[in-house]
């Protein structure tokens, strides 16, 4: 089976071929348009299915990346849990270490916790950071180039896209 485009090119030929025949039919042409015609339209059905079957695959996909980001969030949820009651059997036995036959566990100093127990504006302007986000109001330009309103550097350009509808015409 020829590609899509193959089968359009075809049909193109074929559709000139009928024009330079001031569009008599004869047999031969009559049979490869309808060959191509059905080749097409069985290519175009096809195509139809895969990009279905494309959907369902980026859907199962998005499934099991939500899955995966819950399971890693369970984890380290677990060794979190596990990790506190390490601390707590060391805390409650007055122990700096546990001993088992083949690992260790033993409390070490760490990097102080930094606590702040004020708003961000309270703090002394040396130890706050002031961040500014600009973004573009899309819409905005959009609507004021579409009012005939000149924008620097923004056009509208043409664009089209793909819709899919059901055959009911055959």
């Amino acid at each position: 089976m020829s590609s899509l485009l193959e089968l359009t090119q075809e049909a193109q030929r074929l559709t000139q071929t009928l024009i330079e025949a001031d569009g008599e039919l004869d047999y031969s042409l009559e049979l490869a348009l309808t060959t191509t015609a059905n080749e097409l339209a069985l290519k175009i059905d096809k195509y139809y299915y895969f990009l279905k079957h494309l959907e369902m695959q980026e859907q199962y996909y998005k499934d099991l990346e939500d899955q995966a980001k819950r399971a890693k969030q369970l984890m380290q949820k677990g060794q979190e849990n596990l990790k506190s009651r390490l601390m707590a059997a060391m805390v409650n036995g007055s122990t700096t270490e546990l001993v088992g036959e083949a690992h260790r566990f033993k409390l070490q100093a760490s990097k102080p916790r930094l606590v702040i127990d004020t708003e961000a504006h309270s703090l002394p302007e040396k130890y706050r950071i002031v961040e500014t986000i600009t973004r573009v109001n899309k819409e905005a330009i959009r609507t004021d180039l579409e009012d005939g309103i000149e924008v620097l550097n923004c056009r509208l350009e043409p664009s089209v896209h793909v819709r899919h509808y059901l055959n009911t015409k055959g």
